[in-house]
C-alpha cells in the first residue's frame, strides 16, 4: 500500500496526478491530495501512517515561505487555494499539534495595508468595499496573500468564508464563538445535496471530518449523519467519487475503503 503512494509522489514529495502515459506529475492541489493519501493510510491503520505524517511535516514546511502563509508548492508564490489551506489546517491539528494552524491564525490577525490588484483586480476592488464595510471602515484582516504579503486580494481573503474562519480558530486551539462554530457545521453539510458527481462537495469535507471527529462525540455523530446523507442516501460511495476525480488506478482511489 505505502509503495503505491510512494510511486505517486511528484518532485516536491507531494501526491500527484496520473498522466496519460501512466506517470505521476504535480498539481496545484498537492497539499490536499497528500493529506487525502495520508487519511487512506490512517483509515486502514497502516503502520506507515506516523512515518508518512512526519515526512509530510517537512514537505509542507517548505510550502510556508513566510510565517503563517502557505503556497501551492515549495517553488510557487501563487496565492494558495482554499482547498489546500483547509487540508493544511486539518493536517496540522491532527498530526502537528496545531503548530501551522496557530501560525496561520496569528498571521490572519494582521490588518492589510494596501491592495494587490495583480490577480482579479476588478473583483478585488469590489470585494474590498464590502470587506471594509464589515470591518467598520477599516482595512480587513484574515488575508493570507503569499504572492504579495500584507496586501488585500479577493483570492487570499478567507474572511469571505465564516466556516474557514471558524476552522482556523478550532485547529489553532482558540475559542470559536457560536456563530463561527455553527458556520463550520453548516459548511460541512452545505454540499451534500449537490449533484453526487460533484467531487469537491464531498472530498474536502471528508478531509475536515478527519479532524473534527477528534473533537468529541457530537462531531463523531455529525460525521455519521453527513456520511449517510452524502453517500448512503445518494447510493454513491467515496471510492466512486475519487474514481471520477482521479481515475480508478490512482492510489487514493484504490485504497479508499468505501
Amino acid at each position: 500500500m505505502i509503495e503505491d503512494f510512494n510511486a505517486a509522489l511528484d518532485r516536491d514529495g507531494m501526491t500527484g496526478l496520473i498522466q496519460p502515459d501512466g506517470s505521476f506529475s504535480g498539481s496545484q492541489n498537492g497539499t490536499l491530495f497528500s493529506t487525502e493519501a495520508l487519511i487512506c493510510l490512517a483509515d486502514s491503520n497502516h503502520y506507515a501512517t506516523f512515518q508518512e505524517a512526519e515526512r509530510l511535516k517537512e514537505v509542507f514546511s517548505r510550502c510556508e515561505p513566510e510565517f503563517g502563509l502557505s503556497s501551492r508548492s515549495p517553488t510557487s508564490r501563487e496565492i494558495d487555494s482554499m482547498d489546500n489551506t483547509v487540508a493544511l489546517l486539518a493536517f496540522s491539528a491532527v498530526y502537528d499539534q496545531g503548530q501551522f494552524a496557530k501560525r496561520m491564525y496569528q498571521r490572519g490577525k494582521l490588518v492589510t495595508d494596501g491592495v494587490d490588484l495583480h490577480d482579479q483586480g476588478e473583483k478585488t476592488l469590489k470585494m474590498l468595499k464590502w470587506a471594509r464595510l464589515l470591518n467598520f471602515g477599516f482595512m480587513p484582516n484574515h488575508v493570507w496573500n503569499v504572492a504579495n504579503p500584507g496586501k488585500f486580494n479577493i483570492r487570499a481573503w478567507w474572511g469571505r468564508s465564516p466556516a474557514m474562519l471558524g476552522l482556523s480558530r478550532m485547529t489553532a486551539g482558540k475559542w470559536c464563538n457560536p456563530l463561527l462554530w455553527f458556520a463550520v457545521l453548516v459548511g460541512q453539510f452545505i454540499g451534500v445535496f449537490k449533484n453526487p458527481l460533484d467531487s469537491d462537495s464531498r472530498t474536502l469535507p471528508h478531509v475536515v471530518w478527519h479532524y473534527l471527529k477528534t473533537r468529541g462525540l457530537f462531531w463523531q455523530l455529525a460525521y455519521k449523519f453527513w456520511y449517510y446523507v452524502a453517500f448512503t442516501r445518494w447510493k454513491y460511495s467515496l471510492k466512486q467519487v475519487y474514481t471520477n476525480y482521479f481515475g480508478a488506478a490512482h492510489p487514493i482511489t484504490k485504497h479508499t475503503k468505501n
